[in-house]
This record gives structure tokens, C-alpha cells and sequence, in this order.
């Protein structure tokens, strides 16, 4: 479930294709989806960083 959100989130695709491609209908993604975003956002800091600027 995480991987096919992970994957919904860079592909930029819809809803319903990432659901197929993942062997589930699209209702049951979007319900994924409610679940597993909250997760991904609370980590988010922890473990994406972007480089800092040197001046």
C-alpha cells in the first residue's frame, strides 16, 4: 500500500490507473490514500532533507 501511493505521488497519475496497476479498485485506493498520507507526512522531516545553500 505505501509503494502505490509512493508510486501515485511521482507518477502523477490518476487515481484509478495506479489502483489497477496495484490490483485494487479505486475506491479501495482513495481509502489507501486517507490512511497512508497522514503517515508519510508525519515522517516526512525525518527522512526527506534538502541540501542547504551555501553563501
Amino acid at each position: 500500500q505505501v509503494l502505490s501511493v509512493l508510486h501515485f505521488l511521482a507518477s502523477g497519475s490518476f487515481q484509478t490507473t495506479v489502483a489497477m496497476a496495484s490490483g485494487m479498485s479505486q475506491p479501495m485506493f482513495s481509502n489507501v490514500l486517507t490512511r497512508v498520507l497522514p503517515a508519510l507526512l508525519k515522517h516526512m522531516r525525518s527522512y526527506i532533507v534538502f541540501p542547504q545553500m551555501e553563501d
